[in-house]
């Protein structure tokens, strides 16, 4: 429930924060990197941008789960929010950096971080 709960958040803040960005640029992805994929319409954005907000949860995920245990024992309680906003600085980068996306709004992107860490802390602390 608690990976759910927390996949389908950020895969949702992940959504908003591209789908607000007014002039994001993912033509390279899809007619670039996913042009030798069959099934895949590279005209289709709304499929670009689900690829790109599950990767960011994938990965998000993933490193939340590796770096679980220098949360709990390396770091103290006032510490894990900006450990948060680290991992999720680091997701949402490295996503946007190895999918050549552009034209993002750094608004958004920030005002995904700062969103997505606090679901992290409080869904911590719900569940």
């Amino acid at each position: 429930m608690k990976v759910i709960f927390r996949s389908l958040s950020l895969f949702i803040l992940a959504c908003l924060a591209i789908l607000g960005s007014g002039q994001v640029n993912i033509e390279q992805l899809m007619f670039g990197d996913l042009r030798y994929v069959n099934f895949l319409n590279p005209a289709n954005r709304s499929l670009g941008i689900g690829i790109i907000a599950l990767s960011i949860c994938l990965l998000t995920n993933f490193m939340n789960f590796i770096f679980r245990p220098f949360i709990e024992i390396y770091l103290m309680y006032y510490y894990k929010f900006s450990f948060y906003l680290l991992i999720n600085l680091v997701s949402i980068s490295t996503v946007l950096i190895l999918l050549r996306v552009y034209g993002y709004s750094r608004f958004m992107i920030l005002l995904y971080i700062f969103i997505s860490s606090t679901v992290f802390y409080l869904e911590e602390k719900i569940f």
